[in-house]
């Protein structure tokens, strides 16, 4: 049918298939995909060593002032003192009974050797004062 001029002839039967050409050149990379889903946490792993201790911190600031305590017992009596020097003595009331009035001179006579008045008596008690008495006989 070589060089037939058919124009509506029928079609024949397909031929047979051909060989296997050679392989053909690699193509470029193809886009990279999407992220794939995050897979399920493992097992927990074993416990560590034990650290070494740390260093000594430093020292913390003054503390405030406490309160006061509760009192202590009373302490034992001390010892007597020693003896004071002896008093002076206090004086009463002088009496006269004599005709003329009293002088310091009849005041040392009566009282001059009695306590208060005339021996170890108080400044100004040896002699007459306001307030003794003179007792004039009546006549």
């Amino acid at each position: 049918m070589a060089g037939c001029d058919c124009k509506d002839g029928e079609r024949g039967p397909q031929g047979l298939t051909g060989e296997k050409g050679d392989k053909g050149n690699v193509g470029p990379q193809g886009q990279q995909g999407i992220p794939g889903l995050t897979g399920a946490t493992g097992p927990q792993g074993p416990q560590g060593a034990t650290g070494s201790t740390g260093a000594t911190g430093p020292s913390g600031a003054n503390g405030g002032a406490g309160t006061p305590g509760t009192p202590g017992n009373a302490g034992i009596d001390g010892n007597d003192g020693a003896d004071g020097v002896n008093g002076k003595s206090g004086r009463g009331i002088a009496v006269f009974a004599q005709a003329l009035q009293p002088t310091n001179s009849d005041f040392t006579v009566q009282y001059g050797s009695i306590e208060g008045f005339g021996v170890n008596f108080i400044t100004g008690n040896d002699q007459i004062k306001p307030g003794d008495l003179w007792i004039e006989p009546c006549v």
